[in-house]
């Protein structure tokens, strides 16, 4: 059977890749480096406005279209969570706060704040592994008999309408090296086709920082080889995966 659209999985992988490693970085921290907590605590706040941003799209594109076409409790249950995550996501806000700002503090008031902030992290973490998947396999299977594969594209395309260079850019960043390389190329050649070429000169230049250099070698080779099928066959549509 021909796999459906599926809205969640790459930026899952995304979301799960980026607290992964910051939850690693937190657990490493050497807090008598400044600079090492200063890096530390950048990439945390940076994912923290990422997540923000993901419970909001998810609201207002996904959920607010399923309501719309059919009653579904599993949306009710889910915005309870991200009400409890938003919440969480404050909290998370202010332990780091705390930490940024106890610089000149004893070791001791310094580990304290940073153990607190660790196991802050560790508990979201494993709840929002959880609540991603059920979303991956309850909501979508409301969503895959909603909508049509082109219809749930749509939607996919009105998000990253919405969303900022800047946003697309950090999403790459996380997302390209979290996801299979069958995956990376499927998402990128449909880039290549989407884009003016010097728009996706840029995602190419996120995706050659982001990756190692065999990984990067290895998507330039499977664009390659997309390309001259695509040429061959006359097919130039977006791929559906």
């Amino acid at each position: 059977m021909q796999p459906r659209f599926d809205l969640y999985a790459n930026v899952h992988k995304a979301l799960r890749k980026g607290m992964s490693d910051v939850l690693f970085e937190l657990g490493r921290l050497d807090l008598t480096d400044a600079v090492a907590v200063d890096t530390t605590l950048g990439h945390l706040d940076e994912l923290l406005s990422g997540l923000a941003l993901h419970l909001t799209i998810e609201n207002q594109f996904v959920h607010r279209a399923l309501v719309a076409r059919r009653p579904c409790s599993i949306v009710s249950d889910l915005e309870r969570d991200h009400e409890d995550h938003e919440r969480t996501l404050a909290v998370l806000r202010d332990d780091l706060d705390a930490l940024r700002a106890a610089q000149k503090e004893t070791h001791q008031v310094r580990a304290g704040r940073a153990r607190q902030l660790y196991l802050a992290m560790t508990r979201f973490i494993a709840e929002n592994f959880l609540h991603m998947a059920i979303e991956e396999e309850q909501m979508n299977a409301q969503l895959w008999e909603a909508f049509s594969d082109q219809e749930l594209m749509e939607i996919q395309h009105a998000i990253i309408a919405h969303e900022s260079p800047e946003q697309i850019a950090q999403s790459l960043r996380y997302m390209l090296p979290a996801i299979a390389p069958v995956e990376r190329a499927h998402l990128l050649f449909g880039a290549s086709i989407a884009m003016p070429p010097e728009a996706f000169a840029g995602i190419l230049r996120i995706a050659q920082s982001a990756l190692s250099e065999a990984e990067y070698t290895r998507l330039t080779a499977m664009l390659a080889e997309h390309a001259a099928t695509a040429a061959t066959t006359g097919h130039n549509e977006r791929p559906a995966a």
